[in-house]
């Protein structure tokens, strides 16, 4: 049964560039019209029959899944996944935690859901920080379905071995491995902000709006225009992402411990 496999996120660590060369591959389908379906955490009650729909094509020399950026966060999705496929394929994708948050910082002001500078959030929103923790989250997945079907994506390899990365994760896919698409080597995704912080609000709204009537194909349209991506927005400010030493020191240790055990689990 589907999906053969789901990458649970988390976001801002190259989740897009995974979707773009998961995409690409004649051997792999993705969820028709929307990247995240939101089955395994939001929409699980609506029943297998509504998800299978986002999958057209059934055939057994097609690999078939989804990504979502927010799965790892909800501890019920291991169960949900396991329900269908004991046996799924977990992709799980690792950033420093450190970067991770300043590109969160920067993925919540391009919804206008931030507006303070980071080095202002970092000392007063500890549950902002929370976002970056995701080891005992991957430590779940491992123990649900085993070493073997968890396959981790090095955000560093994303940036610089991007070929050898695809080679390792269509293998572990079980297919076609040479191939390599146009866009492995194309930053995707990269932090914008809104011309006008209204932007940021109203784009959310009606992501959630069309999201929520299944309006599917229009939300995937208008999340990948670049032409709406530069008229509403722009090059998100460099200032808003400094911070002073002292802070920087504070991440790093902050994140010390998670980042050890991270890099651990790219080892293994």
């Amino acid at each position: 049964m589907i999906p053969d496999f789901v990458c649970v996120g988390p976001g801002r660590s190259g989740t897009t560039w995974l979707y773009e060369v998961l995409l690409a591959h004649p051997q792999i389908q993705l969820a028709e019209g929307i990247k995240e379906t939101d089955f395994f955490n939001n929409n699980f009650e609506k029943g297998y029959e509504w998800y299978k729909k986002f999958f057209p094509y059934m055939s057994d020399s097609l690999q078939t899944g989804e990504i979502s950026n927010t799965y790892i966060n909800h501890p019920d999705v291991p169960d949900h996944i396991a329900k269908y496929n004991s046996s799924c394929k977990i992709i799980i994708c690792i950033r420093n935690p450190v970067d991770r948050i300043k590109s969160f910082y920067g993925f919540r002001v391009r919804t206008g859901l931030l507006r303070d500078p980071l080095a202002k959030v970092i000392k007063e929103s500890p549950e902002f920080l929370e976002r970056g923790l995701i080891y005992d989250k991957a430590k779940v997945y491992l123990s649900k379905f085993g070493k073997k079907n968890v396959f981790f994506v090095d955000f560093e390899k994303v940036k610089n071995d991007p070929t050898v990365l695809c080679r390792d994760l269509y293998s572990a896919l079980g297919v076609q491995n040479d191939f390599f698409p146009k866009v492995g080597k194309k930053q995707v995704n990269k932090a914008i902000e809104p011309r006008f912080w209204i932007f940021g609000r109203m784009a959310r709204k009606l992501a959630y709006f069309l999201r929520r009537h299944e309006i599917f194909g229009l939300l995937t349209f208008l999340k990948r225009s670049d032409f709406l991506k530069g008229l509403f927005f722009k090059d998100l400010d460099k200032k808003k992402l400094t911070i002073t030493e002292e802070d920087e020191l504070y991440l790093r240790d902050y994140y010390k411990k998670e980042w050890t055990n991270l890099q651990k689990l790219l080892g293994s």
